[in-house]
């Protein structure tokens, strides 16, 4: 038992003196006989599942799933895995287990009963501490998963399952919305793209047979797997429930907002009106004044009336001339406001088309960014410097296709 701890021991420190290099195939083969040794002898709760998670840049998951190959009692070894004191401890980690893991399983068509498990907890493993989905779920779907899954692969039925409808539904839930951001990215390649549509398949034989079940047993609103009548899948997650609340709290805050901004309008609103009552009361004054003015000529018109006819005349004239003025004026008022209001069109169209084009380029490059900030930390090795270069590589593909041009 000692030979085997210090040849992964061995292995581990020599990866970590030179984490940039990979790991060859004789060091990856030895790491796992020793740990296969160690875990045989000695059995996996203990230092095999320490080693198992320290180890996993050397052969991922597959020392355990061929402990679990040859072991008489595979459902003990599958809860041990989960009730381990390294499970979850680092959540990365435990979802390229957990990932890697069910690949396998798929690739030699193991019974259900032994994939259930790894269905059943697929959703929390790809949550962290904080209840969050993993910043790096769909590189590690693509990497672990759909890279390692054969065309071959036997897809069992997720009805034979010995699931709850509900643990299927949230499984399916969230490895969607992971396939769905995949797929959003222009990097994606053989034979990952090729797996995304079988698991859609899949997912979708079981959607269609749970709901024609739902029918027959006679429910009618809803059948068993909670699929409605049409036939459309009632899939609604934690994670999905944890956004909608998100978006209430959002909308409150917005709600908030909008009341204050109205009520600072209300106060604004009521100062302008009190400004032109004051307004008002000075016209009348001044209005008043006028009046008085216009009987003392008046008056003075009475004694000379000589002069009544030439200033009437010219008073005429000079309203002509005021209200040629106004209605110029007028026109040209309106010419100026229907320019404004082009202006701001053309300007509004202008912020909107833009703003949608960084918005398309933000919504292809946020996946990535997720990534990249989950990997800032991570001591860098030759597989995380492959990834970067591959981000980095898709990165410039989208701000290319998003119309900027890099060269």
């Amino acid at each position: 038992m000692n030979e085997h701890i210090d040849t992964m021991e061995r292995l581990l420190r020599a990866k970590k003196e030179n984490s940039k290099k990979e790991s060859t195939t004789t060091e990856k083969n030895d790491f796992m006989e020793a740990w296969i040794g160690l875990a045989l002898e000695n059995g996996y709760p203990g230092e095999a599942e320490q080693f198992l998670y320290e180890g996993f840049r050397f052969c991922g998951a597959e020392p355990f799933y061929q402990l679990l190959k040859r072991s008489d009692n595979q459902e003990n070894i599958i809860k041990q895995l989960f009730e381990g004191k390294f499970y979850g401890k680092d959540s990365n980690v435990t979802f390229r287990i957990i990932m890697h893991l069910f690949a396998f399983m798929l690739n030699d068509g193991v019974s259900a009963h032994l994939q259930a498990p790894v269905i059943k907890h697929f959703d929390s493993a790809c949550l962290n501490k904080e209840g969050t989905r993993l910043g790096t779920a769909t590189k590690t779907i693509e990497k672990y998963f759909l890279n390692v899954l054969s065309p071959e692969a036997d897809l069992k039925p997720l009805n034979e399952m010995e699931l709850s409808p509900g643990v299927i539904t949230s499984f399916l839930s969230v490895f969607s919305s992971l396939l769905n951001d995949l797929k959003q990215k222009d990097s994606i390649r053989e034979p990952a793209a090729s797996n995304i549509r079988r698991i859609e398949n899949w997912a979708k034989e079981y959607l269609e047979k749970s709901g024609k079940e739902g029918i027959q047993s006679g429910n009618n609103a809803e059948g068993v797997t909670g699929t409605r009548l049409t036939g459309e899948p009632q899939i609604i997650s934690d994670e999905m429930k944890k956004i909608d609340v998100n978006s209430l709290s959002s909308i409150l805050n917005q709600a908030n907002v909008l009341a204050s901004q109205l009520q600072q309008e209300n106060y604004t609103q009521k100062k302008r009106i009190t400004e032109l009552k004051a307004r008002e009361h000075d016209n009348s004054l001044k209005l008043r004044e006028v009046s008085k003015e216009l009987e003392d000529e008046k008056a003075a018109a009475a004694e000379l009336r000589r002069q009544k006819c030439e200033l009437e005349s010219k008073c005429q004239a000079k309203q002509h001339e005021i209200e040629n003025k106004d209605r110029m004026l007028s026109e040209k008022d309106a010419e100026i406001a229907e320019r404004i209001r082009m202006s701001e069109v053309l300007s509004r169209d202008r912020s909107r088309q833009a703003d949608e084009s960084l918005q398309r380029i933000a919504s292809k490059i946020r996946v990535e960014y997720r990534d990249f900030k989950d990997a800032v930390n991570t001591p860098m090795t030759v597989d995380l410097g492959e990834n970067l270069r591959i981000q980095l590589q898709s990165v410039f593909e989208i701000l290319e296709k998003g119309g900027m041009k890099i060269e």
